[in-house]
Formats: C-alpha cells, structure tokens, sequence
C-alpha cells in the first residue's frame, strides 16, 4: 500500500500551473489537484483553471471555505500581515482535505 498521496495545491498562477505540468510530464504520480477559490477571483483565471482541466484531461477539485470571502471580509476586515485570515481559511481547507484523503497503511 502506498504511505502517502501527492496532492497538488494549484493556485492557478504560472508556478503552480508549470509545477503541474512538468509532474505530468515526467509521470509523477498525481493523486489530486486543488484549486482554492476564495469567491473573489478574477474571471480570467476561472477560465484559466477550466481550460487547464480540459487540457490535462484531469478533475481540479475546487475547494472553498465554509464562510464565504465577502462574510469573512465583514468580521475581520482586509487582511494584512498581521491578521492574515484569508490565508488561514485557505490553510485550514486544504488541510482538511488532505486529511480526509490519507491513504490506508
């Protein structure tokens, strides 16, 4: 059995869009791909994200907070270095899914 899976955050950005492709290109086992959309990202890389899971012929399983951005927004105010909420709630899902998807030992 397999100890581990890789899972693949994919922010939609050229890094984690070429990370993504050269894993692919060299056959590196991809268990999952994540996009964290946080409600308020541009049209554009929406587009971006489909077009890049029809072209790897892959499911990018899109994962979003329980509260949307706009509530946080509300409660916390705009995130700076110091009260960095938004990055937290993106932490806090995508390790919720990795936890969720541990393979069996």
């Amino acid at each position: 059995m397999r100890a581990m899976n890789n899972i693949i955050s994919l922010s939609g950005g050229k890094d984690s869009t070429a990370m993504l492709l050269m894993m692919i290109k060299k056959k590196i086992r991809i268990d999952y791909i994540v996009f964290f959309n946080t409600g308020w990202e541009f049209p554009g890389m929406i587009e971006h994200i489909n077009k890049l899971e029809k072209y790897i012929d892959r499911k990018i399983i899109r994962l979003k907070y329980k509260e949307t951005f706009n509530e946080s927004f509300e409660r916390w105010g705009f995130a700076s270095f110091k009260a960095r909420w938004c990055t937290d709630r993106k932490i806090k899902t995508i390790n919720k899914f990795c936890n969720q998807h541990k393979p069996f030992i």
